[in-house]
This record gives C-alpha cells, structure tokens and sequence, in this order.
C-alpha cells in the first residue's frame, strides 16, 4: 500500500486547491521488474473452515500449518496464481502421525471447485516429522484454488503446511546462487549460511529442503577447505548429502586415501566405501551426481525394498545401483513418507553451489 500526503498550501497556478491532501493506493507491480512466479503456498493461510493454525510440532515453514481435519466438510482453500495454463505438480508438505492410528491417511483434492483424487498422506512415523505427496494436474492461468477437504470416504486427521506447486517434469534448481528460499534449517528457521560468489558456506546448523523427494536425480557441487596436515580424519571439511533426511553420502577432504572407508568421501556413511577414490584436492570445486530410488512398503507399512543409489563423484561411478541397508547416523527413522534433501553442518566451512533435483516418476 502507498500513502501520498501533500502539506497545505498546495494549490494550482490559478490558485486551485487541493480537494484532499491525503491519497492512498495499492501498487501491484514495479515497471521494468521481472517478478519470479511464486512457488509456496502455505496452507495454513488458505480460506479454512473447521481447520486451525497450529504451531505444536517444530520445522513447519511459514507461521505455522493448517490442523484439525477431523470433521466432514473441513478444508482450506489455497489460492495459487500461475503464468501459464498447463500440468503442474502440486507439492503439499505434510505431517501423519499416530493419531487416532498409524497408517494412510486421506483427504480429497479439488482444483478449481473440480474434485481431482482422494489423495493419499503415507505415515511419517511421528508428528515431528514433514514428508511432501505430490498430484499431477491441470492449472488455469492466472488464479486458481486448490483445496484439501476432508469427505466421507477420508479418514482426515493430517496436518498441512505448504503446498509447492512447479510445472510438471522441470528440473527443481535448489541453489543456484541467490536467495535460499528452496531451504530452512532443521529445526524450522530461516536459512543463515552464507552467500558470497555464487556459493553457500555452511554455518549454524544443518540445512534441508522445504519440499520432500521420493525417486530423484540430484546433482550437487562442493568446495572443501585446506586444512594443515595435523588436521585429520573427520576433521577435515567434515558435511554430507542427506538423501531423504536419512541416508548420508560422505562429504570429506579424502584426498590422495587409498583405499577410502566407509567413513571417506562419497561412502554411503558407515556403511559402503566407493569403490574407488576419485577425490580431487581441497579448494578444488568437486561434482556428486546422484540415482535414487526410495523404499517400497506394502500397504500395511511394511518396509519390502530397501533404498538404491548409484553415486558418480566427479564423473567417476563410484556406487552403481548400491542397496543401502537402514538410516546412518544422525538420520531422521525410515518411513514410507518421502523425505528432504539435507546438508550437514559439521563444524566445517565447507562450500555448496549449482544444486539441483529432478524428482523421478515410479
């Protein structure tokens, strides 16, 4: 909103005064700025009915998420503005607890008053815990509402907390250099690493994504610092690359170790070394490129397939198709619920940039 305010005297050439001193208008655009369309839409500012705000459980993104979708008819009402007409993929982050049971759960999606699915919420295990439930669907350009309703035939009882909506098939850049905004640091705040050259410097804590992944590409760029030579082992440009929050690839100053352990560069953390040592020396800008296929579960929750991940570390394959056992340390518990991209704060400055993600249909 602008507010114009003239003091008197203010008048014409002919002597004509002002009829008011006071004007007030709403600007809806800066001329010549290129506005970016906007990707989070937070459900708990939606138009609800029988749904409340809530602030109970930690790392939700925005004020807080949209709670109470116990009785029939309770919903929110997302209004969600896109440039172009066309299939785009809706993200709602969410949380699925065991209350009043552990399992799937359900609400039913309508886009613009035109029911689309009864969309189906996995089990997070505990309430503390985000995962994301993507739906494929047909957007208007300009405005357009997306609610989640809680019907008959829906057992409700989820928590919602920010819908990220994309064109369908389009590589997610998640740092490109600017802004952090595809981020939070685990325990909800905004991001505080900084960003300096196109690169991102790890400090205060861990970051992960807002949005959570199931099957994915990712590509990620890394910049250790040199240590002195006194400095070894896990001291040494000590991170690493969460995948869905639960399984750690190694980021370590490896350099010149023959052969590298399951606690080196690149390993599936504790678990799996790389088969061979592709390390590149430190202040050096160094690639992981990154295959992964989550855990399958059976109806019943039931976990059937372990994850896979192939790892190619500065074009050198160094996990093909690997099967990694369980969570490794510091990991959030293994679910059917998708899970994010996290970055460890390890007490190192280590550096990130050019990270994307193409999420991978099933």
């Amino acid at each position: 909103m602008v507010h114009v305010r003239s003091p008197r005297p203010f008048s014409s050439s002919g002597g004509e005064e002002l009829w008011n001193t006071e004007a007030w208008y709403t600007l809806n655009e800066i001329p010549g700025r290129v506005v970016q369309p906007q990707t989070f839409f937070e459900a708990e500012e939606g138009r609800t009915a029988g749904v409340g705000m809530a602030t109970d459980h930690a790392a939700y993104s925005g004020a807080g998420f949209a709670a109470g979708f116990a009785q029939e008819g309770s919903s929110t009402r997302i209004s969600v503005d896109v440039r172009e007409a066309g299939t785009y993929d809706l993200a709602m982050r969410y949380s699925n607890g065991p209350n009043p049971y552990l399992g799937e759960k359900q609400l039913s999606l309508y886009v613009n008053g035109e029911r689309v699915e009864q969309t189906v919420f996995p089990s997070t295990v505990t309430w503390e815990e985000w995962g994301t439930v993507t739906t494929t669907a047909r957007l208007n350009k300009g405005r357009n509402v997306v609610e989640y309703r809680k019907e008959a035939a829906d057992s409700g009882h989820v928590n919602l907390d920010v819908l990220a909506v994309r064109p369908h098939g389009k590589r997610i850049t998640l740092f490109n250099g600017g802004a952090l905004t595809e981020w939070q640091h685990s325990d909800g705040r905004e991001p505080e690493w900084a960003i300096a050259d196109g690169a991102m410097t790890v400090r205060n804590g861990d970051l992960r994504t807002v949005q959570a992944f199931g099957d994915f590409r990712l590509h990620v760029e890394f910049n250790l610092p040199l240590y002195p030579p006194d400095v070894t082992g896990q001291a040494r440009a000590n991170s690493g690359v969460y995948l869905q929050d639960r399984y750690e690839i190694q980021v370590l100053d490896s350099f010149g170790i023959d052969p590298p352990q399951t606690n080196d560069a690149a390993a599936i953390y504790t678990q799996k070394a790389p088969d061979v040592n592709a390390a590149l020396a430190p202040q050096t800008w160094q690639t992981y490129d990154i295959v992964y296929r989550q855990a399958r579960y059976d109806a019943a929750g039931n976990k059937v397939d372990n994850p896979r991940v192939t790892v190619v570390w500065n074009g050198v394959r160094v996990h093909d198709d690997v099967e990694i056992l369980g969570p490794t340390g510091g990991s959030r518990p293994e679910g059917p619920a998708t899970g994010a991209i996290r970055l460890q704060d390890h007490g190192n400055p280590v550096q990130y940039r050019n990270i994307w993600i193409e999420p991978l249909d099933r």
